[in-house]
């Protein structure tokens, strides 16, 4: 007697999920089309990497340089919306990718995979995420890519019904400089006591890096290693390693390695980051030493 009452209530379940599937997929086509990346004709540059290039790398003091770095991302994801800036902007000739040791270790599938990284992600990237890395997600978080899909779909519809004036990467959140006023000197007394250790690679991040490097050339367009600077007193626990694998897979490729780059405490919101005075200082240095540089070409 309830047969023909059950079957109903299937077909109407089935019937709205393919309905929010393909809004969904609506929403990604629209979010890809109208979500844009506003960048002046005079931007040739742009950086990307975690909180590194955010707090080290001020556009102020770099014409022609834009800052995509965003704290706590992995290049997995930085070279997803880094693609999606050179596509709409071809007068963009350069791109900085921060190369952090702990961006090729193996603790890194937590910034791409764990539970606070994936929802992030879902927020910002939602829309240029391949379904691939989406099913990872669902099979991992069901409840929790349920919600953040829902999340992440709300802010792509917010930011398409938008003026166009506004539909930007700030709206999505994609990084860019943060300047910090505090000069944090505790942190800064002793130096760490920690053994040299080894890097155990995360191949998704190197892969990700590489077919980027490889879209870049493409394009025509030179992608550049850079390492902003440390305190004195941050150890380089994973040196020989980390050099061993920035050889091994990205030999050809120029690495400007700014990691020992002097400076005075007073410039060190803490032993991994500058504040806004050592942004300051930094920047300058390092766009001297790029406009100086005679030798550089895209790696093909």
């Amino acid at each position: 007697m309830h047969k023909p009452f059950i079957l109903k209530l299937i077909i109407f379940v089935s019937s709205g999920l393919m309905f929010y599937l393909v809004l969904g997929q609506i929403l990604v086509y629209c979010a890809q089309s109208q979500i844009k990346v506003n960048l002046s004709k005079e931007i040739t540059a742009i950086v990307i990497g975690h909180s590194h290039p955010e707090c080290a790398i001020d556009p102020s003091y770099f014409p022609g340089l834009a800052n995509f770095g965003k704290s706590g991302e992995a290049l997995f994801y930085g070279c997803l919306k880094a693609r999606k800036i050179l596509e709409e902007h071809p007068q963009i000739k350069t791109v900085f990718i921060e190369l952090s040791a702990n961006q090729l270790d193996a603790h890194m599938e937590d910034w791409v995979m764990d539970e606070e990284h994936f929802q992030r992600a879902m927020k910002s990237y939602f829309f240029l995420l391949p379904n691939s890395v989406k099913w990872s997600f669902l099979k991992s978080f069901p409840l929790q890519y349920s919600q953040s899909q829902l999340i992440a779909e709300k802010k792509m519809l917010n930011v398409c019904l938008m003026e166009e004036s506004k539909q930007n990467v700030v709206e999505m959140e994609w990084g860019g400089f943060v300047a910090h006023e505090k000069v944090v000197m505790d942190s800064l007394r002793h130096q760490k006591d920690a053994p040299s250790m080894s890097l155990y690679p995360y191949q998704p991040n190197i892969s990700a890096l590489m077919d980027f490097i490889q879209f870049c050339s493409s394009r025509g367009v030179q992608p550049v290693l850079i390492r902003t600077p440390v305190h004195a007193t941050e150890r380089d626990i994973h040196e020989s390693s980390f050099q061993e694998l920035v050889k091994k897979n990205f030999g050809p490729l120029k690495f400007m390695d700014f990691r020992r780059f002097p400076l005075q405490d007073s410039c060190f919101l803490d032993r991994e980051h500058l504040n806004e005075e050592g942004a300051r200082m930094f920047t300058l240095h390092f766009c001297k030493v790029w406009s100086e540089s005679s030798t550089l070409r895209v790696i093909q």
